[in-house]
């Protein structure tokens, strides 16, 4: 049988067996291969799931004249808070260009914009900036729709393009009731609500409205002291913070084992198994879904494991590349084509494909209690206590736990 090599060394922190970013702490190799580390303590596994997200290797921009800029360079992987940030900067007082209107980019800039003497932040197209709150409840718990919908409406409906614009014209009308139009703050979008990640972000158009926030455009390029931007303004600076995302690697796994091609494409079924190694290397939470990644890891977790005890089996290394190539043919058709949405998917179909596979989703037939049975069929569809319900590994806390969640973002 395949086993696994992990090779283990101790860290910084002292602590024997931590993963850690730098390729020298720790490396996985396969039973064949050698590789020995002075003091590293070696063992062998049955199975490995990957479960330490793909946030660690910084995705740099190349503008023209970057690497003449004299001021402060960082990528938002080091950014800790105004004063602690790479290097012991400290950007109080300093006139600062944030590039990159994702989410972290709008929180290091709304942040950042009450101790900077200016802050610029630049996009070079634009974004529908989401508040956290609509209606007194989370936005996650207005746009998406309810189960009962999402079941009416299934997912190859979903796939036709008057049904994403119906989508999109909701979400963009709610948006802009609360926000006012993109375009009044700078921030006008060149895509659709539902062609890129939305940012979250209770206080940028606030800071934007008090001046704190400049918004920018693309920039044309970098000088010693500042930067030229596409629209031929120029701002003065002492430093920059790219927030432009990450490209998706591992640094302790060997080059065969990156579940990604040269592209940031994401090549495993269904988004956990690497067909060319099934089914004992597994990859968790390598999604981003419209809604909370917390509930699909779970998701994907027990399916493993069930995969892993021999419960469920897997289709074979061509029936699962197929399925890979489709997804990707799918996404590109409703995303714009960029490194940061290789791993977008809809939450509600991606959480009831794992549901399906471990055999939990809820069977409104079988549900005598009709104030659950309303509860499933009325809250924001995909909610985790469903799931819990019937079916494996059901929990008898499930109902009760849904009904306080229910009452709690207060659905009518």
């Amino acid at each position: 049988d395949e086993k696994w090599r992990v090779t283990f060394v101790k860290t910084d922190a002292g602590d024997v067996g931590t993963p850690a970013a730098a390729s020298e702490y720790e490396k996985v190799r396969r039973d064949d291969e050698e590789h020995q580390i002075d003091g590293a303590r070696v063992e062998e596994f049955d199975a490995m799931m990957i479960c330490n997200g793909h946030h660690s290797v910084p995705l740099w921009p190349k503008f023209p004249g970057q690497d003449k800029f004299k001021g402060h360079t960082m990528h938002s992987h080091s950014y800790k808070d105004s004063t602690s940030c790479d290097k012991g900067y400290d950007f109080r007082g300093k006139r600062v260009m944030v590039v990159g209107v994702g989410n972290s980019g709008v929180d290091i800039s709304t942040e950042l914009s009450r101790v900077t003497q200016q802050l610029y932040l630049s996009t070079r197209s634009g974004c529908w900036v989401l508040p956290k709150y609509m209606g007194g409840r989370s936005y996650d718990h207005v746009l998406p729709p309810s189960r009962l919908l999402a079941i009416l409406l299934p997912n190859c409906l979903q796939q036709f393009k008057f049904f994403q614009n119906f989508i999109a014209d909701r979400a963009e009308n709610q948006i802009q009731r609360v926000q006012g139009p993109m375009d009044s703050w700078g921030m006008r979008p060149s895509m659709r609500f539902t062609q890129a990640h939305g940012t979250v972000c209770q206080d940028l158009l606030h800071r934007i409205g008090l001046g704190s926030i400049q918004v920018k455009g693309n920039v044309s390029e970098i000088h010693e002291d500042g930067v030229t931007f596409e629209d031929g303004s120029r701002a003065d600076l002492d430093a920059i913070i790219f927030c432009t995302g990450y490209r998706i690697r591992f640094s302790f796994l060997p080059h065969s084992l990156q579940p990604v091609d040269d592209e940031n494409n994401v090549r495993l079924y269904k988004h956990v198994f690497n067909p060319n190694h099934v089914p004992t290397l597994a990859y968790l939470a390598l999604v981003q879904p419209l809604g909370a990644i917390m509930p699909i890891a779970e998701m994907q977790s027990r399916w493993i494991v069930k995969v892993w005890q021999g419960e469920r089996a897997l289709p074979d290394k061509s029936g699962m590349s197929k399925w890979i190539d489709e997804r990707l043919e799918k996404l590109w058709k409703a995303f714009l084509r960029r490194p940061r949405h290789t791993t977008e998917v809809q939450y509600f179909p991606t959480i009831e494909m794992f549901a399906e596979e471990i055999g939990c989703i809820p069977r409104w037939w079988n549900i005598r209690n009709w104030k659950i049975l309303r509860q499933i069929m009325l809250s924001p569809a995909g909610w985790p206590f469903t799931y819990r319900l019937q079916g494996p590994d059901a929990w008898s806390g499930a109902a009760d736990a849904l009904k306080k969640a229910y009452s709690e973002i207060g659905q009518p």
